[in-house]
């Protein structure tokens, strides 16, 4: 919170979505991603909900991000690479390790036989995502090679899909095929404690995404209310955003506003100038292209926007006064903005702009 600009969190709002996410994959359990300090929505009090939730497991990108959540009492997963140097003080802390090879278990391995203990892993399998993951043509020589290590303590196996914002992708069906036909192929695979593949786009699209085999999922964005595809779950918007009007004039129609005088005005035009820019994160690519919400009314952003402020058009709003409310995206009254509309304004990804 600042002055000149809030980001709102209704975590009342994340309960809900929560609660309705867990009962549409139960019995499955939900694993809570809160990496890049919870897209930047802030990373503890996502976390609490989540646990408050029921919440099986936290997922984090970095070992960083893992240290600061570690007093939460919950098991901890790491999703993205582990560096070399980086394996000693997650496998000190329990925190979970992502395996794509073979190279990285006896890696692993190694590390934990020398601090006398047990390393947790969770296997990739990379079904066609080709970021990470153990290749289908390697799984008959590297699964056997893996659940050979005696240091490794194997409890997982997942997959990740590559388009799953699409509904009945022919590729994300294929990538499920693929991955049932190998854990039906390897029974140490298929009785690991945590099976899953889906995440926030597949617990909105694919059901058999969750389903048995399947028995976890990584709800990341979903929890946000923030969904591709048909979103059948009617989630609750959770956040917003908003700044301030710092300053009202009124111009003469033919006035220019802002740099490059990209603007001209076609009437008396009562502009709010608002007190953020990008400085403050705001994409540049709104200018003469966005909106805002002012006292339950959308306001058109006018001119290229600053480094600190943003002009907008508030004539339709007669009693906007200095100090009132510009909300950015999220609900206002019965008007909305969501953050895949503000995206698109900058030719943008909402994930992204979240972030």
């Amino acid at each position: 919170m600042s002055s000149r600009i809030s980001l709102e969190v209704d975590l009342s709002a994340l309960e809900y979505n929560l609660k309705v996410i867990s009962q549409r994959v139960s019995p499955s359990g939900v694993l809570a991603v809160v990496k890049a300090n919870a897209y930047g929505v802030g990373c503890d009090a996502v976390a609490d909900t989540a646990l408050k939730c029921g919440a099986r497991m936290l997922g984090v990108a970095t070992l960083t991000e893992g240290l600061e959540l570690k007093a939460k009492n919950l098991p901890i997963q790491l999703l993205s690479a582990v560096m070399p140097d980086e394996v000693p003080e997650a496998i000190a802390n329990g925190f979970g390790l992502p395996v794509s090879d073979l190279a990285f278990a006896r890696l692993a391995d190694a590390e934990a036989r020398k601090q006398c203990r047990k390393a947790n892993v969770q296997l990739i399998i990379d079904t066609g995502m080709g970021r990470a993951g153990i290749q289908l043509d390697e799984l008959s020589k590297v699964i056997p090679e893996i659940f050979a290590l005696p240091n490794l303590s194997v409890c997982g196996v997942y997959t990740h899909f590559s388009s799953a914002g699409a509904v009945q992708d022919e590729y994300t069906l294929n990538q499920i095929s693929a991955f049932k036909k190998v854990l039906s192929g390897y029974p140490e695979l298929s009785d690991l404690q945590y099976r899953h593949s889906a995440a926030s786009d597949g617990i909105v699209n694919y059901p058999e995404s969750f389903c048995v085999p399947f028995n976890l999922v990584r709800c990341g964005l979903v929890m946000y209310g923030m969904t591709y595809g048909k979103d059948e779950l009617n989630l609750r918007p959770v956040l917003k955003l908003s700044s301030r009007i710092a300053a009202i004039r009124t111009l003469p129609a033919g006035s220019h506003v802002g740099y490059m005088h990209l603007y001209r005005t076609e009437r008396p035009t009562r502009v709010g100038l608002i007190a953020c820019g990008y400085a403050d994160g705001m994409p540049l690519g709104i200018s003469n292209r966005g909106r805002f919400i002012v006292n339950g009314r959308y306001c058109p952003v006018i001119g290229r926007i600053s480094m600190d402020y943003i002009t907008i058009d508030i004539t339709d709003v007669p009693e906007a006064q200095i100090g009132d409310a510009a909300v950015i995206f999220g609900q206002d009254g019965e008007k909305f903005i969501s953050l895949a509309e503000v995206a698109a304004w900058n030719n943008n990804h909402e994930y992204q702009a979240l972030c």
